[in-house]
């Protein structure tokens, strides 16, 4: 989820990143540092060097995590707000496998398995939950005591 912050009448909208929780610490440690100065030690580019490097393995996360932390630096950032995926246990899908709750790009509600099409939300942020348990076919069950915290390996934007 992106959040939108208007720099003045005469500039464009820019969209704040969304950052996990240790991505927003290591940025709240060093949002003031200057972007390049006379000690290389100090500047924020160097320290965000050594942050990917230590945090992240392949060469693709690497220049993906400093693109989006750099972005960050500019844009500004929010922490991202955790998410859920709703789990239906066997017993009630009467299949052998958990089932997801999760909604095509119609609206139509499914119950699929973890791998199902990358095109289908299977993560909802606590308020995208207290909507669901509006919709007329959820009505029966208590979407919270079905909540699994989504990691964040696996988190979708």
């Amino acid at each position: 989820m992106w959040e939108s912050v208007k720099l003045a009448d005469n500039q464009q909208v820019v969209d704040k990143i969304e950052l996990n929780q240790e991505e927003f610490e290591f940025m709240e440690k060093n949002k003031e540092r200057s972007l390049w100065n006379g000690d290389i030690s100090e500047d924020f580019d160097t320290v965000l060097c050594d942050y990917v490097t230590s945090c992240y393995e392949t060469d693709n996360d690497k220049a993906e995590a400093y693109a989006k932390l750099f972005k960050a630096y500019f844009n500004g950032y929010v922490r991202s707000k955790e998410r859920y995926y709703i789990e239906f246990p066997v017993w009630v899908t009467h299949s052998f496998e958990i089932k997801y709750l999760a909604y095509d790009i119609h609206g139509t509600l499914h119950l699929v398995s973890k791998k199902a099409n990358e095109n289908w939300k299977k993560q909802f942020t606590q308020d995208q939950i207290e909507e669901l348990q509006k919709h007329s076919l959820l009505t029966w069950v208590n979407l919270n005591k079905l909540k699994v915290k989504v990691s964040d390996e696996e988190l979708v934007n």
